[in-house]
């Protein structure tokens, strides 16, 4: 419910955006990274300025709509970012380095930032660099104790954030987001989560754990249970989801719950669909003959279902799609991708479909190409 809540929220924002004048750049672009490209230097982590990058809060400066919008650097090297009066919030790790970057002023004479050529740009001798928990990375300039050219949340780039160092930040006021999520067995209440915080929740097993956890070099996490006498346990990434060490035994954990599909066709990076940002798109092939079309929007981690129906298989790669939707659909195979043991296949899917969520619908234009590899041998 909280998932539909803030996806509500983050398409009024857009329609707000979307109003605006292109003095703020063009909002449908969904890049996590700035625009402008970075100097080479030899590249050093640094120490904040006096005022320090870790007191009170980073706000948005000028703000295009009347909404809470802050991001709140922490000694430990983590961030938490609450944008849009929390339509979308994030949080991940960051760095403070000495690199140079050139980033942009202003969209130039046709206050366009998507026409690059007459942008004015400066350089900032300093980079702040975010990785979220989600796997985007993002450059910011750092100049004279602002955070410039930011994307917030990929909905409204090239903003700035301007420190207000004497906020008292209280981090318990923080709505938790979820850096990791498992389930064992495919089953929905028996799940591992992992919150930004640090803390997590264990319900694999047969009683319910917490305790807290720290993320290794090679993106592996230790888990420290509060309630097993501080007994660390191992959970490594996987293909489907993680293997998940505990007490001596390892279980595999899936990455969503319910029924797996067997066959998926992906394309990312979708634009043009009447959402103020890129999102991707997945078509699931289920066991029992059943297909469903998906937009997923990344800034909230929520799949939207916005087409379903059947499919047939001939001869393991001619798939054949009856959408109540987009209709009759035919898989178009590639046989220049043909290895002994496999085959990749696209699917051009085009429709006006609606997406339906907390009782409202929102209509999607869909013209893509999506893509599986399917096994033949």
């Amino acid at each position: 419910m909280r998932k539909k809540i803030l996806l509500s929220i983050i398409l009024l924002i857009a329609v707000s955006l979307l109003a605006l004048s292109g003095c703020a750049g063009n909002s449908t672009t969904t890049t996590t990274t700035t625009e402008a490209t970075t100097t080479a230097s030899e590249t050093t982590t640094t120490e904040a300025p006096a005022t320090g990058l870790t007191a009170g809060r980073y706000e948005w400066k000028d703000p295009q709509a009347d909404l809470e919008t802050f991001i709140r650097f922490n000694d430990d090297g983590t961030y938490y970012a609450f944008f849009f009066g929390g339509g979308v919030i994030e949080a991940g790790t960051y760095e403070l380095l000495d690199e140079s970057i050139e980033y942009y002023i202003n969209g130039g004479a046709d206050e366009d930032f998507e026409t690059v050529e007459d942008n004015e740009t400066a350089t900032a001798e300093q980079t702040v660099v975010l990785y979220n928990y989600s796997g985007g990375e993002q450059k910011i300039a750092y100049t004279e104790d602002e955070l410039r050219d930011f994307s917030l949340g990929g909905m409204s780039n090239h903003q700035t954030m301007d420190h207000k160092a004497d906020f008292e930040y209280d981090p318990a006021n923080e709505q938790p987001v979820i850096v990791r999520q498992y389930y064992f067995g495919g089953e929905a209440g028996s799940n591992l989560i992992l919150y930004h915080d640090k803390s997590f929740l264990d319900y694999t097993g047969d009683i319910g754990e917490e305790g807290t956890w720290v993320m290794n070099g090679d993106g592996s996490f230790t888990l420290t249970s509060a309630d097993n006498g501080d007994a660390e346990y191992t959970l490594v990434g996987t293909e489907t989801g993680a293997a998940y060490t505990k007490n001596g035994e390892t279980i595999d954990l899936s990455a969503t719950a319910g029924d797996q599909a067997v066959m998926i066709f992906m394309v990312e990076g979708l634009e043009g669909t009447g959402l103020p940002m890129a999102v991707d798109m997945h078509i699931d092939c289920m066991a029992d003959g059943t297909v469903a079309a998906y937009v997923y929007v990344a800034a909230v981690d929520t799949d939207l279902l916005v087409d379903s129906g059947t499919y047939t298989v001939e001869e393991v790669y001619k798939y054949t799609f009856n959408f109540e939707t987009a209709g009759e659909i035919q898989g178009e195979p590639d046989f220049a991708t043909a290895t002994d043991s496999s085959l990749e296949v696209n699917v051009p899917y085009k429709a006006d479909v609606v997406a339906n969520f907390n009782g409202s619908e929102t209509p999607l234009t869909i013209d893509a190409v999506l893509n599986g590899t399917v096994t033949v041998g």
